[in-house]
């Protein structure tokens, strides 16, 4: 190799090298494995603030907390609005050019405003009862929390804010049905928020439809984004 491809080979080499580590950083950057727990919650934080809080926006402020899945994964964040309102996020493992890595959560009632945050209300499952007066085996159905007038009780806020979960970590845990919002009390055994019962819940269960578990109905399909 004469002196004047050495030259060339010292000029052109490190830019290669650059390149490919800035195309492998590229690349990785589609993943989440490549963020931090709390690089994730940074991202979700600075693109909810944009999203949720721009001029003329109704609310003034929100708290972004992690979710775990039942195998202790960060799978999920909650958007705590102010003054009332949340939204679930997803995090994906990769960020597709047609999936955002991060998608919001919606749900049935709310007429496809897939901007706007999700509500809930309370139940409980309850057998139903046939013309006969008495249970019908293995036949369950909803039954709705209800207020003083009689009308269903309808929340703006998670059920983590209504129970008044602070320094305890937040659950989603996955039923065929749905997700149950849900903190640990034990072994296998979590508070489920949606009724507050104590449930006995083993994530190596892969059916996950007990009749009496009350999942609540949330979907992830928009992306979160600016």
């Amino acid at each position: 190799m004469t002196k004047k491809q050495m030259r060339v080979l010292a000029i052109v080499l490190p830019l290669v090298v650059v390149a490919v580590a800035a195309l492998a950083v590229l690349i990785c950057s589609r993943f989440s494995w490549f963020y931090s727990d709390e690089q994730h919650l940074e991202r979700i934080t600075e693109r909810a603030e944009e999203h949720f809080l721009g001029e003329g926006s109704e609310y003034t402020d929100l708290e972004v907390y992690p979710i775990y899945n039942e195998h202790e994964e960060f799978e999920y964040a909650l958007i705590e609005l102010a003054p009332q309102g949340y939204m679930y996020v997803h995090i994906a493992d990769v960020d597709y050019p047609w999936k955002d890595i991060y998608t919001m959560s919606s749900d049935e009632h709310y007429e496809a405003y897939y901007d706007k945050p999700i509500r809930w209300s309370p139940f409980r499952m309850v057998e139903e009862i046939g013309d006969d007066g008495l249970p019908i085996e293995g036949s369950y159905k909803r039954s709705l929390f209800v207020d003083e007038n009689g009308e269903p009780i309808v929340y703006h806020e998670s059920p983590f804010k209504v129970a008044g979960i602070e320094n305890e970590r937040r659950y989603l845990l996955s039923t065929t049905r749905g997700f149950i919002p849900a903190v640990k009390r034990g072994d296998n055994l979590y508070l489920d928020l949606i009724d507050g019962a104590l449930i006995e819940y083993d994530p190596a269960d892969a059916e996950h439809d007990y009749p009496t578990y009350t999942p609540g109905e949330i979907w992830f399909h928009y992306s979160l984004t600016p």
